[in-house]
């Protein structure tokens, strides 16, 4: 009987197998009675390079633009990553529940990110007109749910946590499924008694992942990032370094710190000419109502703006509520009177400058210029 390729395992590990195989109930199995449509024509090119390899080898295939079936060998693949997640958070002792995806509206506006969401997410009405959302993460279910069963201080730590379809309406799905409309994904949520309990957990959960990428055998960068509307505090994404990836991080050739390039910060940005000047468009919530502002920010000489950290001087300010850079061109000539003058902190007095400025424009302080290569490390304790 001639031999054929098999696939074993979760991350992709090959070895010769006979055509007679074990199914996932433990019986035997023929190639030939299975659901596998491979296929040996060349992919769409516009597909990524992993994605033509997962629609020619049988796993997947699309059903439009962000949308995809799992075929028998993707489900087979799908639920033994999820075997395995679920194994390292039963070791944390979190537990596992299933949240709706379809939500209410009321749930979103109580923490007001129905409107700071914008076209992300998915809306609807049923046919009494009331209003719902496909849910793209699901912060307030989870908190619904808990607020009505945690009653003290003993039924803490509580770690929770799903693995099921989120649904997001990305402007441009492309990466297979790494940018999709519909999409499964693991999210947790711990519930603790204060900060000290909360950063304990967070070490813990974050061990348990390191641990799940090391069992699926995948090179990750544990990276500083932006929280965004999600929430507050320390926060941080994991990379897979990719040339197709279209995150870039920054990192310290000393000491190992990592960030995204949206979180990273200097802790050190000396300016050698006049401050350059970029005017930004920011949008987002002031007294209840959807407002647009138009912010001047002055950067050391020859530096980019870093528009997430523009965006969070305007939130932590009180200027914006939810602020986001919508806009963002080279300033010209006389600035006039903004809205909002912004000064990056790497600025001395003199090379800030008030002649461009009408007197009176509100101005405020913050970290806002892009860090590059050769500033220094900002990391606590780095000599780098």
């Amino acid at each position: 009987m001639k031999g054929v390729v098999g696939w074993r395992g979760v991350v992709g590990k090959y070895r010769r197998g006979v055509t007679n195989r074990t199914g996932d109930d433990g019986a035997m199995s023929r190639w030939s009675t299975q659901f596998i449509p491979t296929s040996k024509t060349q992919a769409d090119p516009s597909l990524s390079p992993g994605q033509a390899l997962l629609v020619r080898g049988g796993y997947v295939k699309q059903l439009a633009s962000g949308l995809y079936s799992f075929l028998p060998l993707g489900l087979r693949t799908l639920n033994a990553i999820s075997n395995l997640i679920h194994s390292e958070l039963r070791a944390i002792d979190a537990h596992a529940v299933q949240l709706p995806v379809l939500q209410p509206a009321t749930l979103w506006r109580q923490t007001s990110r129905w409107d700071t969401m914008g076209s992300e997410m998915f809306r609807l009405a049923d046919r009494k007109g009331s209003s719902y959302c496909l849910a793209p993460t699901h912060e307030e279910a989870i908190t619904d749910l808990v607020q009505g069963i945690v009653r003290s201080y003993r039924d803490l730590p509580l770690r929770l946590y799903q693995i099921s379809c989120k649904y997001r309406d990305e402007p441009r799905p492309r990466h297979g499924l790494l940018r999709c409309k519909e999409f499964s994904m693991m999210d947790l949520y711990s519930f603790d008694e204060d900060p000290t309990r909360a950063e304990t957990t967070y070490c813990e959960v974050r061990g348990a992942y390191e641990r799940i990428f090391a069992r699926l055998e995948l090179p990750v960068v544990f990276a500083e990032a932006h929280s965004g509307n999600i929430a507050d505090g320390e926060s941080h994404e994991i990379h897979v370094p990719d040339l197709l990836g279209e995150d870039t991080i920054v990192q310290c050739s000393s000491c190992g710190y990592a960030a995204n390039v949206e979180q990273a910060r200097a802790s050190k940005r000396e300016s050698d000419g006049p401050a350059t000047s970029v005017v930004v468009t920011l949008r987002g919530m002031h007294n209840g109502e959807d407002v647009r502002r138009r912010a001047v920010v002055l950067l050391p000489h020859g530096r980019e703006v870093n528009a997430v950290q523009v965006a969070n001087v305007c939130s932590a300010e009180g200027i914006l509520k939810g602020a986001n850079v919508t806009g963002v061109e080279t300033a010209t000539g006389a600035l006039g009177r903004p809205d909002l003058v912004i000064v990056d902190s790497g600025l001395t007095t003199d090379a800030v400058g008030t002649g461009t400025v009408a007197p009176g424009t509100v101005m405020v302080k913050g970290e806002v210029g892009a860090v590059r290569e050769g500033d220094i490390c900002a990391a606590s304790g780095c000599t780098g």
